[in-house]
């Protein structure tokens, strides 16, 4: 069912009452861009956070493009005008060196030990940032899984509580957004 734009992120005006500091956590896909569009539009103070799974060269399983990391920092650095907090792992790079360079001039990296499960590195900067949420593109549309985590309220960080502004959203929603 297709939202009016007076339905889109209702979720957000509740959790920016009760919290102070949300943590949109920005993929880079189109669901996050959403959530991160509805925190823009509000007159709210926010951190947005993105994790880099490194590089093809690296030793590392999961790996997105530069190409593609570097669009991430342009949407949200260039066109938001927003500093970007990247949470990373050493071995997902080469080189320290490689872990920072060509960023935007507004991104900080922060790393992780390669031990630690990447959410949990992830949540634990957002904490050291004074944030006491998460803003998170998850849509119940897109998977079983995904619509029992809407459903019962299960969230993947745990000990941080998670927003999802766009969980009752269909794909026309956000395309339509």
């Amino acid at each position: 069912m297709f939202q009016s734009p007076s339905q889109r992120g209702v979720g957000l005006r509740d959790a920016l009452r009760t919290y102070h500091l949300p943590y949109v956590a920005f993929s880079g896909g189109v669901d996050s861009l959403c959530c991160l569009d509805l925190m823009a539009r509000r007159d709210a103070p926010f951190v947005v956070g993105h994790y880099d799974f490194g590089r093809p060269d690296a030793k590392a399983s999961n790996v997105f493009p530069e190409w593609l990391e570097r669009e991430v920092e342009s949407v949200v650095c260039g066109h938001y005008g927003l500093p970007l907090h990247v949470t990373t792992k050493r071995r997902n790079f080469t080189s320290q060196t490689a872990m920072t360079a060509n960023r935007h001039d507004r991104v900080t990296v922060h790393v992780v030990d390669d031990g630690e499960f990447w959410i949990k590195g992830a949540q634990r900067i957002a904490r050291s940032l004074g944030c006491t949420c998460n803003v998170v593109g998850l849509r119940a549309q897109e998977s079983v899984k995904r619509k029992h985590r809407t459903t019962s309220a299960n969230w993947v960080s745990q000990d941080m509580p998670e927003v999802w502004p766009v969980a009752q959203w269909s794909d026309l929603d956000r395309w339509a957004y």
